[in-house]
């Protein structure tokens, strides 16, 4: 009102009056049981029913030690970083936008302290011991040659001092990079594959395994080499034989030689069976390179003449046999036979040629090689003439 007498229109002025405290709470649910990580999302839900939430502030303690505020955040969820492995407690306090704060854990039996518990230590790598079967005779050696058919494998139960054991993964087969994907219940401490057979492929085997806990950490794989052979050595092609004729007195020799491989655990010896040609019945063959073998034999004089067989064994290291047999030594003791076959004249003119036909035969089986001429010149003796000769004539000149 003025002094004149004049009056304003009326105004109306609405507040509203705020004087509750805001509430909040944590999401349990998605806090229970163990984390894997030191940061993760803290789920929140905030109310007000007068001036509204302003601020939601995070209150934390770890392995039972004090509360304190990890920060304050508009509404919704809270990006949480602890400071390594434990036991973590949580709470909230709400505040409304006229200061009203929600009560503090000391003051408020409503307040919700949510808990987890941070592991991000993997379980320690399972060690194996593997064997030759379920008997366990027989220890084996990863990445080693063997044949056995039903390998055995046996580990220690892991322990785990957090979150505990939660199950294995594990792999048995020939891809060294496979992604372990069968499980095992944690229970268990042994494995044994389905029997290998003559059949299956040889070559390296992999028996892989990791131990995962309940917060979800991984142990380190770890892996054994099982390495199968059951296939024989290979002989390559035909042996060699040289000379392919000896005449077996005592001082000449025959030499053999193979080739011969093995993918699997490799070859342990190569034997021949010389009992036909006066040696042992397992004698062994010298490695010169490559797949190349050699075995140098001097027959004894008492050998009889004829074709000798002669057999060859390949082992590997793990005894598997590779035969080579019916490989044919000849033995040629008898000496062959040469004579002139055309008439001579009794007297000849010195210096005329004399043309000589000749037959050679040889019954021992090797054959003629060569002949030679021997003469004698009124005195002395007989003297070999010239070279060797194989055409079956000879010219011969007289000198007087």
């Amino acid at each position: 009102y003025d002094k004149a007498g004049n009056t304003e229109d009326s105004r109306d002025q609405t507040f509203i009056l705020d004087t509750s405290a805001p509430s909040s709470q944590i999401d349990q649910a998605s806090l229970t049981g163990y984390k894997n990580t030191n940061s993760f999302s803290i789920p929140t839900t905030q109310s007000d029913s007068a001036s509204g939430v302003a601020k939601l502030h995070l209150y934390f303690r770890k392995d039972g030690g004090i509360f304190t505020e990890f920060g304050n955040y508009t509404v919704g969820n809270v990006n949480f970083t602890g400071t390594g492995d434990g036991e973590y407690e949580f709470y909230t306090r709400a505040e409304d936008n006229v200061g009203n704060f929600e009560g503090d854990i000391s003051g408020d039996t409503d307040i919700r302290i949510a808990t987890t518990i941070v592991d991000t230590v993997n379980p320690p790598a399972v060690v194996i011991t593997a064997y030759n079967d379920s008997g366990k005779a027989t220890v084996l050696t990863n990445d080693t040659w063997y044949n056995h058919s039903l390998p055995y494998f046996e580990w220690l139960t892991i322990t785990d001092d957090r979150s505990g054991l939660d199950q294995y993964y594990y792999y048995f087969g020939q891809d060294n990079a496979a992604i372990l994907t069968d499980t095992l219940d944690k229970t268990i401490t042994d494995f044994t594959p389905d029997a290998l057979t003559t059949l299956s492929p040889n070559g390296n085997y992999y028996f892989k395994i990791k131990a995962l806990d309940v917060a979800g950490n991984f142990s380190a794989t770890t892996t054994f080499i099982y390495k199968y052979d059951t296939t024989a050595p290979e002989f390559i092609g035909s042996p060699l034989v040289s000379p392919q004729f000896i005449n077996a007195d005592g001082a000449n020799s025959v030499t053999f030689t193979v080739h011969a491989t093995d993918a699997g655990s490799g070859i342990a010896s190569i034997t021949g069976d010389l009992t036909n040609i006066g040696g042992g019945s397992a004698v062994s063959f010298t490695y010169t390179s490559g797949d190349e073998y050699k075995l140098i034999v001097t027959p004894p004089g008492t050998v009889t003449e004829g074709t000798k067989d002669v057999n060859f064994t390949a082992t590997d290291n793990l005894g598997n046999e590779a035969f080579m047999v019916l490989v044919e030594v000849k033995i040629d003791k008898t000496a062959p036979s040469a004579m002139i076959t055309n008439v001579l004249p009794t007297t000849i003119i010195a210096g005329e040629t004399l043309n000589l036909s000749y037959t050679a035969s040889d019954t021992g089986g090797s054959g003629v090689n060569y002949v030679e001429l021997y003469t004698w010149h009124g005195s002395g003796s007989y003297a070999k003439y010239d070279g060797n000769y194989t055409g079956g004539s000879i010219a011969f000149p007289t000198t007087g």
